[in-house]
């Protein structure tokens, strides 16, 4: 049994410490290792939200291993995360086109098309997102879609979306903001 989620935030916040530094120790000991560099850059972007220390992580294991799938994946969320929307982009495009097909990366390159204003492609993103998503967030990503569609010109089915995702998750604030927004 995993019991992780129920730890005291003290407790979890020294299991993250202790995680960090058995992965810098292992990046030392092994520095041609790319699954070293790519497990502490795991723990700088999961862990403690680090993600100029994570993306340099991810960086290093690509050096050593061009082909390394999850670190042009990973490379891409810390990107997107700083707002460098069309890097992350990039590097979304090297993990598909080794072969990476998820639910997470259609909605990451969607959320950054819309960032770039390139909305058909963010519509297509969140449609590809959305027949692979959690049942739990196919809500969330009817609403991107929706303010897409809205900003692209195509109002009526937006707002159609932005209220549909809204109502089938009340209580999700990112959901209403959009709808406030458009």
């Amino acid at each position: 049994h995993h019991f992780g989620m129920v730890r005291p935030p003290a407790v979890q916040a020294a299991k993250n410490r202790y995680y960090r530094e058995l992965g810098r120790r292992k990046v030392q000991e092994q520095p041609a290792d790319p699954q070293a560099h790519f497990e502490l850059g795991v723990v700088e972007f999961d862990n403690f939200g680090n993600y100029g220390e994570a993306l340099r992580c991810f960086e290093r294991t690509l050096r050593l291993q061009p082909g390394f799938v999850q670190a042009w994946f990973f490379g891409g969320a810390a990107l997107a995360r700083l707002g460098h929307a069309q890097e992350a982009l990039a590097f979304f495009q090297q993990a598909e086109a080794r072969g990476a097909r998820s639910a997470a990366l259609s909605e990451f390159m969607a959320d950054c098309a819309y960032n770039l204003g390139q909305y058909k492609d963010a519509l297509a993103g969140y449609r590809a997102a959305a027949a692979d998503a959690a049942p739990g967030h196919a809500a969330t990503l009817l609403s991107k879609r929706g303010l897409t569609e809205w900003r692209a010109g195509e109002a009526e089915a937006g707002l159609r979306h932005l209220r549909q995702a809204a109502a089938e998750l009340p209580p999700c604030v990112d959901n209403l903001d959009r709808l406030a927004n458009a």
